[in-house]
């Protein structure tokens, strides 16, 4: 009797140890990014100021890093930025479930097989229109990007060049399905106001622009 209460007492210690473990991973990988999903694309702006001893690199953390509190089916992280450059790169991340729900949701309308299931824009604002309200500003897609994954997850990361900074407020991310019109969820990715404008140094790698 007194082995098997031993034993019972052993098994109910690697339960609670298991799913401890299992709880702390999941924590874990809910805001793990590879390696190449937090360094930069090298791009020929970013070469050539790196070569040249002129680029200056600033990460931000995001506020909100999902698209929806609820559902919370992409999730963007990673940003950098270069404002002498009018560089930006930020890496999107959703779970393998995404691509299902979605195919639920939409039928035909989405390919959760295809090789680019999702299409990416931002929306740099300068402020509001004459109604006060709409956001004016202009819009960009990626110019270059690398994909990566990791359990259950499917990392991109995007980089975008040509962006004027300057005056700048906040800047979205919406996130379409390939071959929509409309997007499937926005996340405000970059922050310059009186509410919120904090920057740190980023250290740019050795061989990260080579």
């Amino acid at each position: 009797m007194k082995s098997a209460g031993k034993i019972i007492k052993i098994l109910i210690a690697a339960v609670v140890l298991g799913v401890a473990a299992a709880f702390v991973f999941r924590f874990w990988l809910g805001s793990y990014y590879p390696s190449s999903m937090r360094t930069l694309i090298p791009t020929a702006p970013l070469r050539e100021a790196y070569a040249a001893g002129e680029l200056s690199v600033k990460s931000q953390k995001i506020r909100i890093e999902y698209e929806d509190p609820r559902d919370g089916l992409f999730f963007a992280g990673e940003l950098l930025v270069a404002p002498e450059t009018g560089s930006l790169q930020v890496t999107v991340r959703y779970n393998r479930s995404t691509l299902s729900s979605l195919a639920a949701e939409h039928g035909d309308a989405f390919d959760p097989e295809a090789d680019r299931p999702f299409t990416y824009r931002i929306f740099c604002s300068r402020g509001a229109a004459a109604d006060g309200v709409t956001p004016v500003g202009e819009e960009h897609t990626p110019v270059d990007s690398r994909r990566d994954s990791f359990a259950i997850y499917e990392y991109e990361r995007l980089a975008f060049e040509g962006l004027e900074l300057d005056g700048v407020y906040w800047v979205r991310l919406d996130i379409y399905r390939a071959g929509a019109e409309e997007p499937e969820g926005s996340i405000v990715i970059y922050e310059n106001h009186e509410k919120y404008n904090e920057f740190e140094d980023y250290n740019v790698k050795n061989g990260e622009l080579s």
